[in-house]
């Protein structure tokens, strides 16, 4: 909920918002129901990147409606990284996929690529579920979850939001192994500083999954030194 809004509008004269392409529509439109007629906005973002979930992209609609408010710029010039990753990136954008090597889908390579410590990223829940679920299934130390089986020392992806444990959606946990309360066996988790935290048998199936293959949206923000991208 907003404290803001038309009746009580925000007190600024500029506002700048940055990373546009992660703002929904609805977050957008209750932003401006809160603002002064006068408010100049600047937004800044990559608009080659995903919608936010649920949206479509809020700068692609402003150039839709060419009015005379409303400009863009575009930054050309990449102070990130040289790295031959943004030169791929770039010629993609642009319709050139000669630096690319494409290969059939093949179940026994990518586990083969993933032995070998590369990261796979899927343009898809449904595929980055079918990658986890064979690979998951030569895993032994712990298989009483609701769907995956799990080894010690694995790396899971928390699925959802959890203030009381401070892990949040996206974030990388390692499997510790198995304890009991009251008879009542649960999983142990560890965070990337060490700290321990549990969940039940019955939460592993909506609380976190394996890591091995990933989507592309929650790879937004990571990096890996090897990947394998599967669509």
């Amino acid at each position: 909920d907003f404290m803001a809004d038309e009746n009580n509008p925000l007190d600024v004269d500029i506002l700048f918002i940055d990373e546009i392409s992660m703002v929904t529509k609805l977050n957008f439109a209750l932003l401006l129901n809160a603002l002064p007629s006068h408010v100049k906005i600047i937004c800044s973002g990559d608009d080659n990147q995903l919608n936010a979930v649920g949206s479509n992209s809020i700068a692609y609609e402003l150039g839709l409606l060419q009015h005379k408010a409303i400009s863009f710029h575009y930054l050309n010039l990449n102070f990130r990284s040289d790295d031959k990753i943004a030169v791929i990136a770039n010629e993609v954008r642009n319709g050139n996929l000669s630096s690319l090597k494409f290969n059939k889908f093949d179940m026994s390579k990518i586990y083969e690529k993933i032995n070998q410590g590369y990261q796979v990223i899927t343009n898809g829940r449904d595929i980055a579920e079918k990658i986890n679920m064979h690979v998951s299934k030569k895993n032994t130390d712990i298989v009483c979850t609701a769907l995956y089986n799990y080894s010690k020392g694995q790396e899971v992806m928390i699925l959802r939001n959890d203030p009381k444990n401070d892990v949040y959606n996206g974030n990388i946990c390692k499997i510790i192994g198995v304890t009991e309360t009251n008879k009542v066996p649960r999983i142990i988790l560890e965070k990337e500083n060490g700290e321990q935290f549990f969940y039940s048998l019955t939460q592993s199936a909506t609380h976190f999954s394996p890591s091995y293959a990933i989507t592309i949206h929650k790879s937004q923000g990571s990096e890996f030194d090897k990947v394998v991208i599967v669509l």
